[in-house]
């Protein structure tokens, strides 16, 4: 859940317009004795949606029940089937409204754009049941199977920043906006940027010596698009902060040429912190950024722990 920035656009436009919302939640339960969420959607009192990109007719239906569920104020367990034939999706409906400042799903919400990473659990069979659990484990907890539970990850978008605009910014800004990441592009005043529509943020700096004061943003992952002259001092700067995740885009370096370049401890490169992407003449920049991003992900997703509870 929240994974996807376009999840956290939609629900901060509901708030803003006081809408209620209903939270859709696909539950899919294999041996074990939890069910999991394998999917969520959300629709609010304008008619408005998101997660039902490919299943327009599990809209409708869900929207059948709209009112009925908001009148009643419980959740509902729903099964839906296109034909008699069909596969049937199990889903758990709940609703949650302005007037309470949206319960547990604003609180979900609120942490999951701080970056805090936890486990939703939730009763079926009591609506409104819920507990934050920092690191669930099917197999060690203390809850009651009884009660009907399902879980899901709360997870926020991965925050990329950008630094620099050589060949290939463009198509990175595009790929990353298909995953559904904020990206915040930073660059020097005076240089070519090219607005982009996905872009969440742009920030220009008077100096290149002033990027220090973007790494307090919280970023998962920094890209620095190659060039011979800024790039050795993105690097550097990158180093000497808290930004778990560098990336090299392009680069014309080997890993271990950093520790000769800036007499810093061969940690860097054991912990494999750094990646240096290099491009080859059989790659088009589309295939480069794809790349890309597939390694970002693989290395977010492998360094992000669940540390955190809600209060």
């Amino acid at each position: 859940m929240f994974e996807n920035k376009k999840y956290l656009k939609f629900l901060q436009k509901s708030i803003s317009q006081n809408s209620d919302i209903l939270c859709v939640n696909i539950l899919e339960k294999d041996d074990s004795s939890f069910q999991k969420s394998v999917r969520t959607m959300f629709l609010n009192t304008n008619y408005e949606s998101v997660g039902f990109d490919f299943n327009i007719e599990l809209k409708n239906f869900v929207f059948s029940h709209f009112n009925n569920i908001l009148e009643n104020k419980k959740g509902k367990y729903l099964a839906y089937s296109k034909t008699p034939n069909s596969k049937t999706i199990y889903c758990w409906v709940e609703p949650f409204y302005s007037e309470e400042n949206y319960s547990y799903m604003g609180q979900a919400l609120k942490n999951a754009i701080k970056g805090v990473k936890t486990t939703l659990l939730r009763s079926t069979k009591f609506s409104g049941a819920h507990s934050f659990v920092p690191n669930f484990d099917e197999n060690k907890n203390s809850f009651e199977q009884s009660k009907n539970l399902f879980y899901e990850e709360i997870k926020s978008p991965i925050r990329l920043l950008i630094l620099g605009t050589a060949k290939g910014y463009i198509q990175l800004v595009r790929t990353a906006e298909l995953l559904g990441w904020q990206t915040c592009l930073c660059d020097i005043k005076g240089n070519l940027v090219k607005k982009i529509k996905p872009l969440d943020e742009i920030i220009l700096l008077n100096s290149i010596q002033n990027v220090t004061k973007v790494f307090n943003k919280n970023f998962d992952v920094a890209i620095i698009m190659e060039n011979e002259t800024n790039s050795n001092i993105y690097l550097e700067k990158l180093l000497e902060s808290s930004i778990p995740n560098i990336v090299v885009f392009n680069s014309t370096k080997e890993s271990e040429d950093i520790v000769e370049l800036f007499n810093f401890e061969n940690n860097i490169i054991i912990n494999n912190r750094v990646e240096f992407i290099k491009n080859t003449e059989y790659q088009t920049i589309d295939k480069l950024t794809f790349k890309v991003c597939k390694e970002v992900e693989n290395k977010v997703n492998f360094r992000k722990e669940k540390k955190y509870e809600f209060v």
